[in-house]
C-alpha cells in the first residue's frame, strides 16, 4: 500500500521540466542585439572548439592506455617461461647420475594465439587514433576559416561604416560652407520671404475671400 500511495504522489505530481527554476528562465529585452549572422558562427565555432577538446581528450586517454605496462597475466606467462630452463640445471647439481631432463616444455596451442588479439586490438587502437587525429585537424581547418570569414566581416562593416562617417561629414561641411558664403544665405533669405508671402496671401484668400472683389485704388 505504501508503495501504491508513493507512485500516485509521483504521477499526480507535474514533470520538473514544466516549470523551470528562476535561473533557468530566459531575459527577454535584454542585452544589444546582435546579428544572426555573427550569433551562428559563434555557435559553429564553440560547437567545433568543444568537439575538438573532447577528441583531444579521447586521444590522450587512448594514447594513455596504450602506453600502460603488461597486464600481469603476461608478466605471469613470461616469469613462467624464464623460470622453467633453471630447473634442469639444479636436478643435475643434485644428482649426477640422473638420467637427464630434456628442455623447457614446447608451447602449448593454446598459448600462441594469446598474443594475437593484443596486437589486433592494439592496430585497432592505433588506427582509431589516426582517424581522431584526421577529424580533429578537419575541425582546427574548419575553425580557422570561420575565424577569417568572421575578420573579412568586420573588416567589411568597418569600411562601410567609414564610408558612411565621410560622406555625413562631407555633406556637413557643404551645409556649412553654403551658410556662410554671402550670396548663398542672400538667395536663401529671399526664398523664404517669398515662401512667406505666398503663404500668407493664400491664408488671407481662405480667411478673407471678399477682400479680392473689392477694387484697387
Amino acid at each position: 500500500k505504501t508503495r501504491s500511495t508513493g507512485g500516485s504522489s509521483t504521477a499526480g505530481a507535474p514533470p520538473p521540466e514544466l516549470f523551470p527554476g528562476p535561473g533557468e528562465r530566459p531575459l527577454v529585452g535584454f542585452g544589444p542585439p546582435v546579428p544572426a549572422k555573427d550569433t551562428e558562427t559563434r555557435e559553429r565555432m564553440e560547437a567545433m572548439e568543444k568537439q575538438i577538446a573532447s577528441l583531444t581528450g579521447l586521444v590522450q586517454s587512448a594514447l594513455l592506455r596504450g602506453s600502460e605496462p603488461e597486464t600481469p597475466s603476461e608478466k605471469i606467462e613470461g616469469s613462467n617461461g624464464a623460470g622453467t630452463p633453471s630447473a634442469p640445471c639444479g636436478s643435475g647439481s643434485r644428482s649426477s647420475g640422473a638420467t637427464p631432463v630434456s628442455g623447457a616444455p614446447p608451447p602449448s596451442a593454446g598459448s600462441t594465439p594469446a598474443g594475437q588479439p593484443t596486437a589486433i586490438s592494439r592496430l585497432q587502437m592505433q588506427l582509431h587514433l589516426r582517424g581522431l587525429q584526421n577529424s580533429t585537424s578537419d575541425l582546427r581547418s574548419q575553425l580557422q576559416q570561420l575565424r577569417k570569414l568572421q575578420l573579412q566581416n568586420l573588416e567589411s562593416l568597418r569600411a562601410l561604416l567609414k564610408g558612411t562617417e565621410a560622406e555625413l561629414s562631407m555633406r556637413v561641411s557643404e551645409a556649412a560652407r553654403r551658410q556662410e558664403d554671402p550670396l548663398q544665405r542672400q538667395r536663401t533669405l529671399v526664398e523664404e520671404e517669398r515662401l512667406g508671402r505666398a503663404g500668407g496671401a493664400a491664408w488671407a484668400a481662405t480667411w478673407f475671400p471678399w477682400e479680392a472683389q473689392l477694387p484697387s485704388f
